[in-house]
């Protein structure tokens, strides 16, 4: 037993530079690691929270001019205008301004609606 402790010390003295440079570069790894998995775990979280922002903002927007309570044309009409900034809810937004297009017969919010169609059509490359 003797024999193998001294021939694996003999060795460590030998190669003492080697054993240091990896121990240096491991002590190094370990804590970049680390780092690493907890930034892209912000990261990751932060993307959630964002996207639920977002969800709940389009949400607040639906409701500001077709939850059933018609209030201010001019909120109602910023409202749909505010849409073309929500790309990803694309394809429900234009059949929800088709369908308060035909509900409300309101020139001024028609006139809203037939501006923003396009730029949602255009984005969501849907054909109507």
């Amino acid at each position: 037993m003797d024999s193998k402790r001294l021939i694996f010390w003999n060795w460590i003295k030998l190669h003492y530079d080697t054993v240091g440079l990896f121990m240096s570069v491991i002590s190094f790894l370990i804590p970049f690691c680390a780092l690493v998995f907890s930034a892209y775990q912000y990261v990751d979280i932060e993307k959630d929270k964002y996207t639920q922002q977002r969800y709940e903002n389009y949400h607040m927007l639906i409701e500001r001019f077709g939850g059933g309570q018609r209030g201010s044309l001019s909120i109602s009409a910023a409202s749909i205008y505010e849409l073309k900034s929500y790309p990803e809810y694309c394809a429900i937004s234009i059949r929800i301004l088709k369908y308060f297009k035909e509900l409300w017969k309101d020139p001024f919010l028609a006139n809203e609606i037939n501006l923003t169609l396009p730029s949602l059509i255009e984005e969501c490359d849907v054909k109507t």
